[in-house]
């Protein structure tokens, strides 16, 4: 086999002559993919605003803090350890078992350098924080990272066939009995070691599961690491760039302003990225798949990358220009007075979100075709800028001024994924802008709506149950607007086959699945 280093070139620069595949198409396997993963993750919230509305009656406040203490200090250790070894397995053509023992060695020896990291950390740590109790939450969870490290890689193949589905039960399971764990420890213990107990035996059912759930076993060897390392060592260099990035506007806040913007700007960040954490992030995980499977069998990718983005915008736009149009209302009703400097923030980052599907999506595509040293290039490039803008920006304007430097830092980094991706692919701006054009008309006219009316960018006056109508009367009709408007349009144009059509037969597909389900369970009743 040749090193990825060749690999990689010759990626960006040939496409197979394959077959395609018979089945579903890769549009239907990526929105069933989205689905699952959607779906894991809402599950994970509801499952862990459940968990923790019983802890916070058990437990003490004093209780999280350890153990976030803890978390966090092991998850940045994770993170600056990570080497992208599942996503350069996913991308591969045809992996010999030689890959996915070299993957499982290369995952194994990093875990346990991460834990060793830990434990030797544990101490220091804990006498940084004047906690002696932290030492020993830094232990446990030490060992935790080991027994994930040691988790089948045979589980990628989850990713690679595009089975969401199985890798949602390999998370589901583990993290109801991590629940169960959790809430039973607490009862009985009154203790922090509760939510250690939890933690450890969700990692440990994980790895169990993913043995019990793939055939693959385990073998040391790092006979294919070149085969891997390259692909790797780009992902963990483009992770690191992303993470400064995205820590970047804390940093420079808390340093020219105050620890309290940073707290008023990152609820305002987070509340606006919504739309990208619950859908566009999902999408990128389940096109990275799809991506590397047209890759792989030859499949077009204009239709692989541009009928997925049109199907997120018709979503995302409307969420995240709703979400801007009624920040005011929201804000006073969710966080209450205090954090009305959220507002701006929330205004101008939320149609970031929003439009951010475009720049995420491709560097996806990038990634998938191993293009990593182009991706890191334009991601360290753009940060550059946007650190530069943010300097000079919240000095003049404040919190606002990080809003600003954040937009368009983020607009010029999407902006030239977007332009790699159609030069290189040779993909057309002209068939983007026909699958978009009436997302963005109903959203212009469900913005004109909304302001015209008052309900939209208005600062809210009252009593709270006035703010409460305010923020209803404007979801509903804004809501309302923009479906009659997307879909009155794409009936004006014929029916195109497009995002509404795309949106429509999965739509169409989940109700059938539904419905086929509950008939065999309401004749075996009767």
């Amino acid at each position: 086999m040749q090193n990825v280093g060749s690999t990689t070139e010759r990626d960006e620069t040939d496409t197979l002559a394959l077959e395609k595949p018979k089945g579903p198409s890769i549009l239907a396997r990526t929105a069933v993919g989205m689905g699952w993963i959607v779906a894991w993750r809402m599950a994970t919230r509801v499952l862990g605003l459940i968990s923790t509305l019983v802890l916070v009656r058990v437990l003490a406040p004093a209780d999280f803090g350890l153990v976030a203490l803890g978390t966090g200090f092991v998850f940045a250790v994770d993170t600056l350890s990570a080497i992208g070894v599942e996503d350069a397995m996913v991308r591969e053509h045809s992996p010999s078992p030689a890959m996915y023992d070299t993957a499982f060695t290369l995952t194994a020896l990093r875990s346990l350098a991460t834990t060793v990291l830990i434990a030797i950390g544990a101490v220091p740590i804990a006498t940084f924080f004047s906690e002696p109790r932290l030492a020993n939450i830094l232990w446990a969870l030490a060992a935790g990272t080991l027994i994930s490290g040691i988790g089948s890689i045979g589980v990628v193949d989850f990713r690679r066939d595009m089975a969401f589905h199985k890798e949602f039960v390999l998370q589901i399971l583990p993290r109801m009995a991590s629940i169960i764990i959790t809430i039973g420890s607490a009862l009985i213990w009154h203790s922090y070691w509760a939510l250690i107990a939890g933690i450890l035996t969700g990692r440990f059912l994980r790895t169990a599961f993913g043995y019990k759930m793939h055939p693959w076993r385990p073998r040391l060897t790092l006979s294919a690491w070149r085969d891997l390392i390259g692909f790797s060592m780009w992902s963990w260099a483009i992770s690191m760039a992303e993470l400064v990035r995205d820590r970047m506007d804390m940093f420079v806040l808390g340093r020219v302003i105050s620890p309290t913007a940073v707290g008023v700007y990152s609820i305002g960040d987070e509340v606006a990225f919504l739309p990208s954490t619950e859908i566009i992030f999902p999408l990128c995980r389940a096109c990275f798949s799809a991506f590397s499977e047209a890759r792989r069998t030859g499949q077009n990718v204009e239709e692989a990358f541009m009928r997925p983005v049109a199907a997120t915008f018709l979503m995302t736009l409307p969420a995240g220009l709703g979400v801007s149009l009624v920040a005011d209302p929201l804000v006073r009703l969710v966080m209450g007075e205090k954090w009305t400097a959220a507002i701006p923030v929330l205004q101008l980052l939320s149609i970031m979100g929003a439009l951010s599907v475009f720049g995420l999506v491709a560097a996806s595509l990038l990634s998938a075709h191993g293009a990593l040293r182009r991706q890191f290039t334009i991601t360290l490039a753009c940060l550059g800028i946007r650190l530069l803008l943010l300097v000079l920006l919240v000095k003049q304007l404040g919190i606002l001024g990080a809003a600003i430097g954040a937009v368009a830092g983020m607009t010029l980094e999407h902006f030239m994924f977007l332009l790699i991706v159609f030069r290189h692919y040779g993909l057309r701006a002209i068939v983007l802008a026909r699958l978009v054009w009436r997302t963005i008309v109903a959203g212009s006219i469900m913005a004109a709506v909304l302001v015209l009316s008052g309900l939209g960018w208005t600062q809210t006056s009252g009593d709270m149950p006035s703010v409460i109508g305010t923020l209803v009367s404007a979801v509903i009709l804004g809501a309302t607007v923009y479906a009659l408007a997307l879909f009155g349009l794409w009936r004006i144009s014929g029916h195109p086959p497009g995002a509404e059509a795309d949106m429509l037969a999965v739509v169409t597909r989940l109700v059938r699945r539904l419905v086929g389900s509950l008939l065999p369970a309401r004749s075996g009743r009767s």
